[in-house]
């Protein structure tokens, strides 16, 4: 996605100048390092160095449920121009749901209903990074070590409203699903809610991009 920084608002914000032959700006918002275990490969300052060489403007780091590797992210980026923005991801659970791992895979329990759906939070001002940890804490609470658990309930309760909100539809749920993950979205983050599209080459990214 293109862009020059998050505002205040949290809006994402383009400059490129009239006339141009460059490209605008981009920034990656939504990318896990080795923190989220068994999906992140790539140590935060690595991350950060390669958005940096490849001219990135910003990079998000978003591991799930963790800021564990914000530290090492946000030291890399002072010494580069790309500027780091602090996010988190999360899998928000069906009512009944069990409990999932760091890596969002629920436990085998009796009663499990299946996961519920992704949103990625992005931090866009220093009380924005104080309500993304609180709701880190919170789900962590909830669940035994090395898991957590986070649904609408707690989301509404614990309301990070100085975070912007990317959705993640996955497109195998039914219509009507996906159109309630959208309806509450929208009156929780009014106008600070975008479609995150995630190009994966699994064969569907046209039906994403419809």
């Amino acid at each position: 996605m293109p862009l020059d920084s998050i505002d205040k608002s949290g809006c994402l914000v383009v400059s490129v100048a009239p006339g141009t032959t460059q490209p605008p700006p981009y920034g990656e918002l939504h990318c896990a390092s080795n923190f989220t275990f068994l999906r992140g490969v790539s140590f935060p300052e690595e991350l950060v160095e390669t958005a940096n060489s490849l001219g990135y403007s910003a990079i998000a780091l978003t591991d799930e449920c963790s800021l564990a590797g914000v530290v090492r992210g946000y030291v890399a980026a002072k010494s580069k121009t790309v500027k780091l923005i602090i996010g988190s991801e999360f899998t928000l659970t069906e009512e009944s749901a069990q409990p999932q791992n760091a890596v969002g895979v629920q436990t085998r329990n009796k009663g499990c209903t299946g996961i519920g759906f992704r949103i990625v939070l992005l931090a866009t001002s220093r009380p924005g990074y104080g309500q993304l940890s609180h709701l880190i804490t919170c789900a962590r609470r909830e669940a035994p070590k090395g898991q957590y658990r986070i649904d609408r309930t707690m989301v509404e309760a614990n309301l990070p409203n100085e975070c912007l909100a990317l959705w993640i539809p996955d497109l195998s749920r039914a219509p009507e699903a996906i159109a309630s993950q959208l309806t509450w979205l929208q009156r929780l983050f009014p106008d600070k809610l975008w479609i995150a599209v995630e190009l994966l080459l699994r064969g569907d990214d046209r039906q994403k991009l419809r």
